[in-house]
């Protein structure tokens, strides 16, 4: 059928065609119509409708989009530039990172085809890895480290190394909310932490109040004198 994106398949003219050939041609005419209007967004629709071949529909949607924009590049490499990680889990910021990635391979296909361009595309996925890693939170510091020594850098063992970080942080991070052996859980029904336990803003104006109630998991002074309360700020609990 691509004889018909293309203009290669002429529309039969009667005579010398037969009715039989150019019903057939308007039948199969408009099955790719059909087929270019379901794989294009519905704003580009509304557009192509009124043009009553295919051959048409397929020469205005590549003056269209089949050229380079070199606007559109420049913006994909700012896009990039200045994506981070934030708050975004690893799988969201890579997702976040593939979808501008597959636009500039779809705008630069032509320009990395031939004989060289195996080359170029690893090159390209080398340099792609390197600014990922580049853009990761701090937390991660130790496992871009290691990956940076890798010989067989690769975008799935990345990912993989990656995802287990992630799941073991928030593992540990829901290990350490837990109480452990010989701590006790208080709640302050008064507003303010617990009585023996005041904030420093408390014990600086001589009062217990706060502006909410407080649950405390204690420790005794002598145990885990490294942790620190998320509320008052002291060692010894949370």
């Amino acid at each position: 059928m691509f004889g018909l994106l293309d203009g290669s398949l002429k529309k039969p003219t009667v005579p010398p065609s037969t009715d039989q050939e150019l019903a057939s041609w308007l039948k199969n005419d408009a099955k790719v119509k059909s087929w270019i209007l379901k794989s294009v967004d519905r704003s580009i629709v509304l557009g192509l409708r009124p043009l009553s071949t295919a051959t048409k529909m397929w020469k205005s949607l590549s003056d269209t989009y089949g050229t380079i924009s070199t606007a559109r590049q420049f913006e994909l490499e700012v896009e990039l530039a200045n994506l981070q990680q934030g708050d975004l889990d690893i799988t969201s910021y890579f997702n976040e990172v593939r979808l501008l990635w597959t636009e500039q391979d779809l705008l630069t296909a032509a320009l990395v085809s031939g004989p060289a361009s195996p080359e170029v595309q690893r090159e390209r996925q080398k340099i792609r890895l390197l600014q990922f890693l580049a853009r990761l939170r701090p937390n991660y510091e130790a496992e871009r480290s290691t990956l940076l020594n890798r010989e067989d850098l690769k975008l799935e063992g990345v990912l993989a190394t990656l995802v287990r970080e992630e799941t073991r942080q928030r593992t540990q991070a829901a290990l350490d909310t837990r109480p452990g052996p010989g701590e006790t859980f208080v709640f302050s029904a008064a507003k303010g932490p617990p009585r023996g336990h005041s904030s420093p803003a408390a014990r600086g104006n001589g009062s217990n109040s706060s502006s909410a109630d407080v649950f405390v998991a204690y420790r005794p002074p002598n145990q885990r004198r490294d942790v620190e309360c998320h509320h008052c700020h002291e060692k010894g609990h949370t």
